[in-house]
């Protein structure tokens, strides 16, 4: 069953881009401890983090073509709470994300 951003708990399209044929998603994420995370996707799309209703710039990033399951990596600071993880122009149904804190 697909789900409107008000169904899951974010309404922000911040940064979306809009691709022929793309996939996307929004995550909500409710309670994190504050600090660096590194968000990972195992397929190429658009990371986009909104929290506090803006979105957030990106610290750091990777991405390797040539690297099965590890396509993309983003770094974002964060503070402590919640935050939505909106992923874009996604070419593939679904992936693997891992979010992770590094500091």
């Amino acid at each position: 069953m697909q789900k409107s951003p008000d169904q899951i708990g974010g309404s922000s399209t911040v940064g979306v881009r809009n691709v022929d044929n793309a996939k996307g998603a929004m995550l909500t994420i409710k309670n994190v401890l504050g600090g660096l995370y590194q968000i990972t996707l195992s397929d190429e799309a658009w990371i986009d983090v909104i929290q506090n209703g803006a979105a957030l710039s990106a610290i750091d990033f990777t991405g390797a073509a040539g690297c099965p399951g590890l396509r993309k990596s983003v770094r974002f600071q964060l503070e402590a709470g919640g935050f939505v993880l909106q992923l874009s122009s996604a070419s593939v149904n679904g992936m693997l994300v891992a979010i992770r804190k590094v500091k």
